[in-house]
């Protein structure tokens, strides 16, 4: 058994603050084919305010091996 985790957590932007699943991107809500990891945000993503996925330096080397 696995647990799936949304890569927004790791993403430089995001904020679970308001527990309303935000980021600098999508201010009003990370939309679900993002946030569910459809679609990981590596291109323009209608609305994102052109920001696209940036991990947090601690995993930066890790990400480049995937």
């Amino acid at each position: 058994m696995y647990t799936l985790t949304s890569q927004c957590v790791i993403y430089r932007h995001f904020d679970d603050n308001d527990n309303r699943l935000t980021c600098k991107a999508f201010p009003d809500g990370i939309p679900s084919i993002i946030f569910d990891g459809i679609d990981d945000h590596s291109r323009p993503f209608v609305g994102d305010n052109g920001i696209q996925f940036e991990p947090l330096d601690e995993y930066v080397g890790f990400l480049e091996g995937r």
